[in-house]
């Protein structure tokens, strides 16, 4: 059972564990309420709540990259990964090929 001790005099003497967290759900996950109350126990100054959507009960099959980028950025918020650029988007760099192909085929042969 976790239980999330609200009394500050008795939260001193309470068995705990400090560490980050970072709790992801997929929106149409079976699992989502259980998820949200365990979120709700831990405390919220270490942890991360991330609801994906367009995704189920499996994240990491569904929605590869979301969940690589959520991840990033928890890693980024804690100070692990200062220097790490975001490169372009997949959706951006899309965008830019069919934009080049366009302006191939409007070039005369």
């Amino acid at each position: 059972n976790i239980v999330r001790e609200l009394d500050p005099m008795r939260k001193v003497n309470a068995r705990t564990i400090r560490c980050r967290s970072l709790v992801m759900v997929g929106d149409d996950s079976p699992h989502i309420d259980q998820t949200v109350d365990m979120n709700g126990r831990m405390l919220p100054e270490d942890t991360d709540f991330i609801k994906l959507s367009d995704c189920g009960g499996m994240p990491l099959e569904e929605q590869p990259g979301k969940v690589c980028e959520s991840f990033r950025l928890f890693l980024q918020g804690m100070g692990y990964v200062p220097s790490l650029v975001q490169s372009r988007s997949a959706a951006g760099i899309a965008h830019a090929q069919i934009q080049h192909d366009m302006e191939l085929r409007k070039m005369p042969a």
